[in-house]
């Protein structure tokens, strides 16, 4: 733990004396809300089935730089997405929804342009954490909800159903001034649902937009 602590304090403190050394900013954070497609994917059997969730989220973000000659960036971030599928049929309605605590780490390089708009590139992996995965179901002209918690019930014999999944992204910030709008997508490296039979994992773009500084 002492080691830990001493290396931390060296870390922070190289960052520190380096700030006045670079011509890049030495620090970007932001703030954001975002609107994400996800793609529910089935796959088994030879065959593959898509659910759609519309998902909406907020996020906050830091990066360092970690050269003095180029505008490289090491970041991270957390951040908490709510997405919800709807599925109605003849007399009744159900929703899935889901909570996911998101935890990204990035590489990211920062482009000036003479616009005085700034791209920046970004590659990382993600770390989901689902508390809340779920279905409610109601039957026409009734007000009483039917509610499966997804990680309480046994959905298929040596089924699996996780609550923290991982995979890696890539994007691009446009940031204009203290404004940004960023885009960029998810792809999985450890899925949500697995059996002898099925795997369901999760295609998620995410379209952001928000406050830098």
């Amino acid at each position: 733990m002492k080691r830990f602590l001493l290396i931390l304090g060296v870390f922070f403190a190289a960052v520190s004396t380096a700030h006045a050394q670079y011509d890049h900013p030495s620090f970007m954070g932001t703030v954001g809300v975002s609107y994400s497609p996800i793609f529910n994917v089935s796959t088994g059997g030879g065959q593959k089935e898509r659910t759609f969730f519309n998902g909406f989220g907020l996020s906050w973000s830091n990066a360092h730089t970690v050269s003095r000659n180029k505008p490289f960036y090491v970041g991270y971030g957390l951040g908490v997405q709510y997405a919800t599928h709807v599925q109605k049929e003849e007399g009744a309605k159900a929703v899935t929804q889901n909570l996911c605590l998101k935890a990204p780490v990035e590489a990211l390089y920062r482009v000036e342009t003479d616009f005085d708009l700034v791209i920046i590139p970004r590659l990382g992996v993600d770390i989901n954490y689902y508390p809340l995965f779920r279905v409610v179901s109601t039957m026409e002209g009734s007000d009483k909800e039917s509610i499966l918690d997804m990680y309480s019930v046994e959905i298929e014999e040596h089924a699996h159903m996780n609550r923290v999944t991982a995979g890696l992204h890539v994007g691009a910030r446009f940031q204009l001034d203290h404004f940004f709008v960023d885009l960029s997508y998810e792809l999985p490296a450890v899925g949500l649902y697995y059996s002898k039979l099925y795997t369901v994992y999760d295609r998620q773009l995410h379209l952001t937009a928000g406050f830098a500084f």
